[in-house]
């Protein structure tokens, strides 16, 4: 009987978001014959299940030796927890503590993956979904000043290049990255009152997920602002300053801690 189970680590995306590469090392027992890969999509990092444990295959290695093998079948930027049990010619280990991992498509750093999702929550913004207003467009820019809408409400997402960075003990880097978010509306009412009602809106939809899908530690809004200018239509603004905490391995800005 197998008591041990196997160990996994260094898992990698590949650039289609359809599989990741698994480095596992089998128990070193001489009854050892395969270990068995189990998944399922969750909502984060000790989040709630949203499917069944889906089989993904099987990994044969010798007893010991650590090797490599690719989970396919998966969907991009979704987070999955993986566990492994190591097969006997007679019974299974425990199956390891789960792991959940962020299947990304894109092959963008954590600073990057956070602002799409800041975004992503914005455009969620409909009266379908219990909101005020409906969102029809949603610009993420990676270099302030590049902001343009052409239909409105709109949001413009954007980052701050004054961050700052502190060393981690356990070799991990914390950032506070600054996101500004601009919403915009064309008033046809009462401005002022469709002001709040659009403030209201996006303070929900950005605080939705404060782990930005699990690549944030937390997210506060530290400031907000609003504005209307002038004319028979005018427009509505609200700014919104975020700092976004987030970890990174240090030297490795693709690798989430």
């Amino acid at each position: 009987m197998v008591y041990i189970p196997p160990t996994f680590d260094d898992v990698v995306n590949d650039l289609t978001g359809a599989s990741v590469t698994l480095t596992i090392t089998p128990p070193n027992d001489a009854g050892y014959v395969q270990t068995n890969i189990f998944y399922r999509r969750t909502t984060g990092p000790n989040g709630i299940p949203v499917g069944l444990w889906s089989s993904g295959g099987t990994y044969i290695g010798a007893a010991g030796v650590q090797g490599m093998t690719v989970v396919s079948g998966l969907e991009a930027d979704q987070i999955y927890e993986f566990i492994l049990t190591a097969e006997s010619a007679t019974d299974y280990s425990p199956p390891t503590v789960t792991r959940a991992v962020l299947v990304s498509s894109s092959g963008k750093a954590v600073k990057d993956r956070i602002l799409d999702d800041v975004a992503a929550w914005c455009a969620t913004i409909t009266q379908a979904a219990g909101y005020n207003f409906d969102v029809r467009q949603v610009e993420v820019f990676r270099v302030p000043g590049q902001s343009f809408l052409d239909e409105y409400p709109g949001v413009i997402v954007y980052e701050a290049i004054n961050d700052h960075n502190d060393k981690h003990p356990q070799g991990a880097v914390t950032q506070h990255a600054m996101v500004f978010v601009e919403g915009w509306f064309r008033s046809f009412e009462d401005v002022d009152q469709e002001l709040e009602l659009w403030e209201a809106d996006l303070n929900v939809a950005l605080l939705k997920d404060r782990r930005r899908g699990g690549d944030a530690v937390t997210t506060h809004i530290r400031a907000t602002q609003k504005a209307v200018s002038q004319g028979s239509s005018p427009f509505g603004g609200v700014f919104f300053e975020l700092d976004v905490m987030f970890r990174t391995d240090y030297g490795n800005p693709y690798q989430r801690r």
